[in-house]
């Protein structure tokens, strides 16, 4: 009886750990791993904890910079400046537990045109 309460114990543990580190493994950020998309902005907002949320138009997608109100952006500046124009987006790409319908990509960098708007590169 106590062999099968330490097994039972070693696999809830064991499972737990492939779980946790499924749901927490670093992104890789590297240009080599991000997906390129181009598309005409829809919407800019405010997501999360200071992230920057991006929408393109026909795509349902979010893409959001990471803490981007901390990082000396500021949104009534992009929505100016990015307002209906066609922008390009470098996301990460990841498998997350948290979002397995990879709904909500990272964005490793943003441009309009020639000109970078954000990087993480």
């Amino acid at each position: 009886m106590v062999h099968k309460f330490i097994t039972i114990g070693i696999v809830t543990t064991v499972l737990g750990l492939v779980i946790f580190l499924l749901m927490f493994h670093p992104v890789d950020n590297s240009k080599e791993n991000s997906i390129k998309i181009t598309g005409k902005l829809h919407e800019i907002y405010e997501g999360g904890v200071n992230d920057i949320c991006f929408r393109l138009h026909g795509d349902s997608a979010c893409y959001y910079i990471n803490r981007g109100l901390e990082q000396g952006l500021n949104l009534d500046e992009l929505q100016r400046t990015l307002e209906q124009k066609e922008i390009t987006i470098w996301y990460a790409n990841y498998w997350s537990l948290f979002n397995i319908a990879k709904n909500s990509r990272h964005i490793d960098q943003l441009a309009l045109g020639d000109s970078i708007i954000f990087t993480e590169w």
